[in-house]
C-alpha cells in the first residue's frame, strides 16, 4: 500500500531507479502508545474490529497461506458477529467528544487496505493524523448501522472527510487521547499491537519528520511540502 501511495515502482528496476533520479521527502511517523507500551506506524493504526480481524487472522496462519485475503473475509464475519461498539471518550488536542465505537482508523496516509482512502485528508508531513470513527448503537441495531456503513463505502462519491453522517465522524489533530469502557483491540500497519481499556487509554501523536524516503518527483497530494 505504501509504494502504491507513494508511487514508488513495483518493479525493483523501477524503484531502483528512485536512487538516482528520487526525490528526498521527510514524513511523520504516528506513535501509538498504551502504558508503557509503545510503537511508531507508517501508514494507519486501526481500532476495535479491524484489529480484532488482524488477531484473528494472525491466530491462523495457516488459514491465511490457503485463502490469502480471503482469511480476512472470514475473519471480519466471525468478528461482527461477536463484537459490541464500546463507550468511547475521544480527546482531539483537549476537546473531548463520546461515542459507541465500533472502528476507528487513526491514519497517517490515505489508502486503507487498499481498497479505500479512508484517511482522505491524510497528508504524511503536516504533524496531524486524520481520525475515522464508525459508531453503531447496541442491541440488534449495530448490524443495521454497521450495514449502513459498509454500504455507504460502497457507493461513496465524495471524500471520505468530505462526508457527513449519522455515527460517522472525521477528525484531524495532533494528538489524540482515546478512553475505551472496554478493552478494545489496536493494530498498527497491519500487525496486532496490543489493547486499551479503562485502565490503559489510548494515545496517539505524531514524531515529525522522522522518516526520510525516496519517492518519484511531482506532485503528490501525501507530501503537502513537496
Amino acid at each position: 500500500m505504501w509504494a502504491h501511495e507513494a508511487r514508488v515502482p513495483l518493479d525493483v528496476a523501477g524503484a531502483l531507479r528512485l536512487l538516482e533520479g528520487g526525490r528526498r521527502v521527510r514524513v511523520d511517523l504516528g506513535v501509538a502508545r498504551v502504558g508503557e507500551r509503545e510503537r511508531r506506524f507508517l501508514l494507519m493504526c486501526g481500532i476495535g474490529l479491524d484489529a480484532a480481524v488482524v488477531e484473528a487472522v494472525e491466530r491462523r496462519p495457516r488459514l491465511k497461506r490457503r485463502l490469502a485475503q480471503g482469511a480476512f473475509a472470514i475473519a471480519a464475519v466471525e468478528a461482527l458477529g461477536r463484537r459490541r461498539p464500546v463507550p468511547v471518550e475521544v480527546d482531539a488536542d483537549g476537546v473531548r467528544t463520546a461515542r459507541s465505537l465500533v472502528l476507528g482508523v487513526a491514519g497517517n496516509s490515505r489508502l486503507y487496505g487498499g481498497v479505500t482512502r479512508l484517511a482522505s485528508a491524510a497528508e504524511m508531513d503536516d504533524g496531524l493524523l486524520d481520525l475515522v470513527t464508525f459508531e453503531a448503537r447496541g442491541g440488534w441495531r449495530r448490524w443495521s448501522d454497521t450495514a449502513v456503513h459498509v454500504g455507504r463505502g460502497l457507493r461513496i462519491r465524495r471524500a471520505w472527510h468530505e462526508t457527513r453522517a449519522v455515527r460517522f465522524a472525521y477528525e484531524r489533530a495532533a494528538r489524540f487521547v482515546l478512553h475505551p469502557a472496554e478493552a478494545l483491540p489496536l493494530q498498527l500497519d497491519g500487525e496486532a499491537f496490543t489493547s486499551c481499556g479503562p485502565d490503559a487509554p489510548l494515545t496517539l501523536e505524531v514524531d515529525r519528520a522522522a522518516l526520510t524516503v525516496l519517492v518519484p518527483p511531482g506532485a503528490n497530494p501525501l507530501f503537502a511540502r513537496m
